[in-house]
């Protein structure tokens, strides 16, 4: 990104001159001005360009930054040079002298540390034509980097630089022309200038003008000249042209889709480091395209990405984060997400009576003093969401909880068994306490109680591990719509997990659960239905399930946007 600087104004001798000794200079410098092609488009293509930095290195970048130190440190005005009792033996005679004088001034390089001096002799080189000088200064009023944004003034220096053939002020200015910034939006004066920068070798404007003939922007759609000049621009390095090339060919729309190909753009741009590269890899690595699907790998694709702050892999982390890899479907999962605090609200659902609820906190221990099963449990669930009149007591909980157990409520012998599963609010933690609580609220059809009974079965936790008994417990449950029950049982007719697989029957007990609401049936639903090559409805349960954070239904739903199955094409 930052090739584009090389083209400066001055021979190459005076370069050697100005360079020698500067590199370690140049990395105290703590001012970073992000200048290669950015997002000129809504298109997915286009992002990988945004705020990439070419590894290229030169002199250029000391002049951008070296102006940018001190505008940004309040040195605004254009300012002549001083005159003052020293200057004639010292001052310099050339543009590109002053310019130099102004660098060297600005980073401390030789002379005395002197921002306003820099500003003086940057400012000076610019209004006396030096091109390097008026691009810098248009760049600088472009970010609004200690001056205030003017699209503009920063064309004007733009403009000056590039009638005198400076490739970054061509470029810069080809930019402004493509996004209608303190200019009239020209697309095909846009390309124009970015050709004349591109023909020189350029990979940034290589790959800007890639995307300009992709998107028929000032001139007519050509995909096979836009394919030549990103190759050209991927050939030399740049990694936001590897990872568009990869994007097209992932998605396979104006290119024959060829994920092995994408994926060997994708890691020749994550071995330099470029996030995008690290981001899409690791989703082809998710997915299972164009490589054998490691869920491991991706993982750490997405932590490379969102150390580097892209936040579609922070995201992305997040969601693994809350709700795991694989299928989103594991017995384990289950049993981690469904034994906690909203686990027990859940259970004792429906199951008090209502007339309860509307009780003060002196009533509502009256009754529940005076062996009321349901008074006990309401008082429990009050101590344990501290609302109703009472603070929020975990330990007072659970001795309600207990008490409305011991007089036989099946909602709460499922709570005190989840309490048990766990070690949750003071009681000590016993897989064989919790099976013996759970199965008497099984015992009485309890469709909690069933559900716990099925999971304890599986994981093997208090009774015997029996895949067998699961199911038998859980087709009780989910004949009782209790949708938990629903979603577990159709993923293991999905699995074939103790039972004979039966996609049909799947795909029903996940629609039921999907239409109350569950979103892990949601996500099993919409991933059965891709199966049926039902794509369109596939993605509308698996989008409602992915706003509510399911991270199977967002990887699936990911997939029918790469592929375009059912939804419009979209690399996001």
């Amino acid at each position: 990104m930052i090739q584009v600087l090389n083209l400066v104004a001055f021979n190459a001798t005076s370069l050697r001159t100005i360079t020698r000794g500067r590199r370690a200079t140049l990395r105290r410098i703590n001012v970073r001005l992000h200048i290669g092609p950015e997002a000129l488009y809504k298109g997915n293509l286009m992002e990988p360009l945004r705020k990439q930095r070419h590894p290229a290195r030169s002199v250029a970048i000391g002049l951008l930054l070296g102006a940018a130190i001190l505008l940004a440190q309040g040195c605004t005005t254009p300012l002549a040079i001083d005159n003052g009792p020293d200057s004639a033996k010292s001052s310099p005679q050339t543009p590109a002298a002053i310019y130099r004088l102004g660098l060297r001034y600005a980073t401390g390089n030789g002379v005395p540390r002197d921002v306003k001096a820099a500003a003086k002799h940057i400012h000076a080189a610019a209004n006396q034509g030096f091109a390097q000088a008026q691009a810098t200064l248009g760049l600088i009023y472009e970010r609004g980097k200690g001056v205030a944004q003017n699209y503009a003034v920063a064309r004007r220096y733009y403009q000056m630089a590039a009638e005198q053939d400076n490739a970054m002020g061509q470029q810069r200015l080809g930019r402004l022309f493509l996004q209608g910034r303190g200019v009239e939006k020209n697309p095909a004066r846009a390309r124009l200038w970015i050709a004349r920068v591109a023909e020189q070798g350029n990979a940034a404007a290589e790959a800007l003008l890639g995307h300009i003939y992709l998107k028929g922007s000032g001139v007519r759609r050509d995909v096979a000249k836009a394919l030549g000049w990103l190759q050209r621009a991927a050939n030399r390095n740049y990694s936001p042209a590897r990872v568009s090339l990869g994007l097209l060919y992932a998605r396979g729309k104006d290119v024959p889709r060829d994920d092995a190909k994408a994926v060997v753009f994708f890691r020749q741009a994550a071995d330099k480091k470029s996030p995008h590269g690290q981001y899409y890899l690791g989703l082809m690595f998710e997915l299972g395209r164009g490589v054998a699907k490691d869920a491991v790998e991706a993982k750490q694709l997405y932590k490379l990405a969102a150390a580097k702050g892209l936040d579609k892999a922070k995201r992305k982390l997040k969601a693994l984060a809350n709700h795991g890899t694989g299928s989103g479907f594991g017995i384990a999962d289950n049993t981690q997400l469904d034994t906690g605090t909203p686990a027990i609200a859940d259970a004792v659902r429906d199951g008090i009576d209502p007339e309860l609820k509307g009780l003060t906190a002196n009533a509502l221990r009256q009754k529940a003093e005076a062996n009321n099963a349901d008074a006990a449990l309401m008082r429990g669930l009050r101590y344990m969401k501290g609302e109703g009149g009472v603070a929020n007591d975990e330990r007072e909980a659970a001795r309600w909880f207990q008490k409305a157990a011991e007089a036989g409520k099946a909602k709460a012998q499922v709570v005190v068994g989840l309490m048990h599963l766990r070690g949750k609010f003071g009681v000590p933690q016993s897989a064989n306490d919790a099976a013996r609580w759970i199965k008497k609220a099984a015992a009485q059809d309890d469709p909690a109680g069933q559900f716990y009974l099925a999971l304890l079965h599986l994981k093997g936790q208090g009774v015997t591990k029996n895949a067998t008994k699961a199911v038998s417990a859980l087709r009780k449950s989910a004949g009782q719509d209790y949708a938990k029950a629903q979603v577990l049982l159709g993923s293991m007719l999905h699995t074939g997990q103790g039972i004979a697989r039966d996609h049909k029957r799947a795909a029903a007990w996940a629609r039921r659960s999907a239409e109350q609401g569950n979103s892990k049936g949601a996500s099993l639903y919409g991933l059965l239905l891709t199966k049926q090559n039902k794509f369109a409805q596939a993605a509308e349960w698996l989008r409602k399930a992915s706003d509510k954070g399911e991270a199977a239904a967002a990887g699936t739903l990911g997939w029918l946007y790469l592929s375009g199955s059912g939804v419009a094409q979209n690399i996001a």
